[in-house]
């Protein structure tokens, strides 16, 4: 091939006339033109050089290097362009970015043809891309933004939205640690929400932040504008009384933004990276953005936390038991309300002192939430209550609210169980009224569902209700349960029990201190739930007279 030939052309050399169109393409100023060889720029027009920040007298005075241009992760797309050029005359065009005499970056796409083989020489046509770019990172922040509010609007919590968010920023933006902070009314310090990935040798001296000293929260809670610390030297010159905490959490920048709802800081979000960095307007931006998202979810989350405790506080005082007065049975019991209902709900237990011999262990639930349900509840526990101090059995104290029931306003459909248990003659009496059949561990561990007992929900009882009698020697334990602890929505209702199960089997096996908790806390998520839940553990110590 001679040199002027183009590859794979069949021995054709570029028009003569290529030099004089180049020329007045390079003049006309419409698009960013270079005429390049191994050694450097030959000729730039005034396009490139304003795309660039570079005068006539700098491209004259050699200062003007497309090599030293290139920021060092373009280089091999440089490269590549180049190995591209030689094996066939031209590039397929490519993006990039040029680094400009101020430091500033400007992103390109760049082609590129062969002028001349040996030596060779070829042009490179540059277009700006920056508006492009722009509507991409748009397009593209629009779109992250409105993942983070779909995972924000799952969070009830203030712990949920602080672990929304940082795990959001650390895909999204690459951050190492993305700490919520809240303001604390009633003391000059920022709580930390959460501090799952610093290391624990941090968390154990900074539980709280005193906002009398200086840091990148405080500074951000007290000024309502973001700090940003660009390298580790700014953060020990600004704060050194931080430095050891900083080296040891891995710092190497932090952002602090202000969260801003009502006109007034509710807290802060600071994230770190483990590296510097220079943060461009569009990732401040989107950082800010996400501060106002932040900022509306923990308002939101204080007040759903605000509200829960006292409907939760309030469900507590309804259905709190009398105790039990009889030293040789065991007796604990919990109720959890939802986490998506923030309203009173209507399961409750009780445990009642019968005689010297006896004890009724009850559990209950009415359909639905809210002040309607919990209404209903209380009306039924009381009259149960009654009932059952007046010396009425177990069935016949359920035919007798089965009555009551059938007055009682969104009573009906609701269920109960009705356990005595006899520590003396060691033995269970026990009427279901549409409710979960207890589950009976024996003294050795074996489990099994007394399901004999069940008759109709309250109300609907056509006949005299049914009652179970069994033997319930001593080191036996009774669970009485409402449904929300074991129904899921993605399992049969068999399976729920059957975790049960297995569960209170390996639990039990602990003592019966506690056992009503830690049911709840291996069956019911801790962060969802979407129903009540009520348990009564009862176990049989000793016989004979109580203590």
């Amino acid at each position: 091939m001679d040199d002027g030939e183009l590859p794979g052309s069949g021995g054709l050399k570029p028009g003569l006339g290529a030099d004089i169109t180049l020329r007045r393409l390079v003049e006309s100023g419409l698009i960013a033109v270079v005429t390049v060889t191994t050694e450097g720029i030959t000729e730039a027009n005034g396009a490139f050089l304003r795309l660039v920040g570079y005068s006539e007298a700098d491209l004259a005075a050699g200062a003007v290097d497309w090599q030293a241009m290139t920021p060092p992760e373009w280089a091999s797309a440089d490269r590549a362009a180049l190995a591209e050029l030689r094996a066939t005359g031209s590039c397929t065009p490519f993006r990039k970015e040029y680094q400009r005499k101020d430091g500033s970056r400007v992103p390109v796409e760049v082609g590129a043809v062969v002028l001349a083989w040996e030596p060779l020489r070829w042009a490179y046509f540059i277009r700006d891309t920056s508006a492009e770019q722009q509507v991409e990172e748009a397009a593209r922040q629009a779109a992250e933004l409105a993942a983070l509010a779909a995972e924000l609007s799952h969070a009830v919590t203030v712990a949920e939205v602080a672990q929304a968010l940082a795990g959001w920023l650390r895909r999204a933006v690459g951050v190492k640690l993305a700490i919520l902070v809240e303001t604390d009314p009633r003391r000059p310090v920022l709580r930390y929400v959460n501090l799952h990935d610093v290391p624990g040798e941090v968390t154990r001296q900074w539980t709280e932040l005193d906002a009398t000293l200086d840091s990148p929260a405080v500074r951000a809670w007290r000024s309502g504008k973001p700090a940003f610390f660009a390298d580790p030297q700014a953060i020990d010159a600004e704060c050194p009384h931080l430095a050891a905490a900083r080296a040891a959490a891995g710092t190497g920048s932090c952002l602090a933004v202000p969260l801003v709802s009502g006109g007034k800081v509710a807290g802060v979000l600071s994230v770190t990276w483990p590296e510097p960095q220079q943060l461009g307007r569009a990732r401040r931006q989107l950082l800010t953005a996400v501060a106002g998202y932040a900022a509306q979810a923990l308002m939101w989350a204080r007040q759903v936390e605000a509200e829960h405790a006292v409907a939760h506080q309030l469900q507590q005082a309804m259905i709190r038991p009398a105790g039990n007065a009889d030293a040789r049975v065991e007796v604990n019991a919990v109720y959890r309300p939802a986490t998506t209902d923030l309203e009173v709900g209507g399961d409750w237990y009780d445990v009642l002192t019968v005689t010297d011999e006896c004890i009724a262990l009850i559990a209950g639930d009415v359909v639905g939430h809210g002040i309607i349900a919990a209404s209903a509840m209380g009306q039924l526990r009381s009259a149960l209550r009654g009932l059952v101090l007046a010396g009425l059995p177990p069935a016949a104290a359920l035919e007798a609210l089965d009555k009551f029931a059938a007055v009682v306003p969104d009573a009906q459909f609701a269920s109960c169980l009705v356990a005595f248990l006899d520590a003396r003659h060691e033995s269970l009496t026990v009427s279901v009224a549409g409710h979960m059949p207890p589950l009976i561990i024996d003294p050795c561990g074996g489990t099994s569902f007394l399901e004999s007992a069940q008759d109709p929900p309250l109300g609907f009882a056509r006949a005299a209700r049914k009652t179970t009698r069994l033997a319930f020697p001593v080191g036996s334990t009774i669970i009485l349960y409402t449904d929300g602890l074991i129904e899921r929505r993605d399992q049969s209702l068999d399976t729920g029990m059957e975790r049960l199960a297995v569960t209170a089997a390996e639990q039990s096996g602990r003592g019966i201190d506690g056992l009503s908790g830690r049911l709840v806390s291996e069956l019911v998520s801790e962060s969802f739930h979407d129903d009540d839940v009520a348990v009564v553990c009862a176990r049989l110590l000793s016989q004979g007279q109580p203590g």
